[in-house]
């Protein structure tokens, strides 16, 4: 079964939004329900979410400690596609404190409550599938920092769960490069399809030295959201895992969507 699950947030994907023009996307919405029902096979008791959408600062990582966060497709003119999840924020206020003593990491508490578009699409599909309404979620908003500091990062977090949680999974959101075609919303460079290929190939072949060693001005150029997000989610999988198995890959709105899966 999966520890974890790197899923796109694309909501076009979601029927209420896409419609008929979901379908260019099937072999990722086929790969999506597929991961997220292998996930909900076993009891879970915590949830932890890294995207890219959320209350972002560059250098600081932000943990939602509100009581309850909902959020809606409102903005993609699907206000009735809206959710209430449980919040981890007892344990959000233990994590905050837990990196109080780490001064190498500025980590932020934050009472938003708002669930983005990029936990939304993924929470959607969970739902969907279902996941227990009682099911607390930590969701964890990425900082801009290294590769190998946001993979350390998540081990932090990791081990403090584990200390409170006997089975948390974890919920890596993030979509690879917009700039795939000339039709692709940020415009069309040739670093968009070398980044979403490598980063494939280098999740098929399970190669982490590889994954922590992106250059930052080929990050940029490729134009991407999943990469920081990856890398913290790496880190809370640290020694959960024994292979990964990329379930899809494909870019048909110009932006490209991988689903995969962390398996022990």
């Amino acid at each position: 079964m999966p520890e974890g699950l790197l899923l796109p947030h694309p909501p076009i994907i979601v029927p209420e939004v896409g419609g008929k023009r979901r379908e260019e996307a099937a072999k990722t919405i086929s790969a999506f329900e597929e991961a997220v029902e292998e996930l909900l096979k076993e009891e879970i008791d915590l949830i932890i979410s890294v995207g890219p959408h959320g209350e972002i600062d560059w250098n600081q990582v932000t943990v939602d400690q509100a009581e309850t966060l909902k959020g809606d497709l409102s903005r993609f003119n699907a206000r009735d596609v809206s959710l209430e999840l449980e919040s981890a924020n007892e344990f959000a206020e233990k994590l905050i404190k837990a990196f109080e003593v780490r001064a190498e990491y500025d980590v932020k508490g934050i009472k938003s409550g708002n669930i983005d578009h990029g936990i939304m699409v993924p929470a959607y599909f969970l739902n969907k599938a279902g996941l227990a309404k009682d099911i607390p979620w930590l969701k964890i908003n990425i900082a801009f920092w290294q590769a190998d500091k946001l993979y350390e990062f998540g081990k932090i977090v990791m081990e403090e769960a584990s200390k409170n949680y006997e089975n948390p999974k974890v919920i890596i959101s993030g979509d690879l490069s917009h700039k795939i075609n000339h039709d692709s919303p940020a415009g069309y460079s040739p670093a968009g399809s070398k980044f979403d290929q490598r980063l494939v190939n280098d999740l098929k072949t399970a190669n982490l030295s590889s994954l922590l060693n992106y250059d930052e001005s080929f990050l940029e150029e490729a134009g991407e959201c999943g990469y920081r997000p990856l890398m913290v989610g790496l880190g809370l999988l640290d020694g959960r895992w024994n292979k990964i198995e990329v379930k899809s890959y494909e870019a048909p709105y110009g932006v490209g969507y991988a689903v995969a899966g962390f398996y022990r």
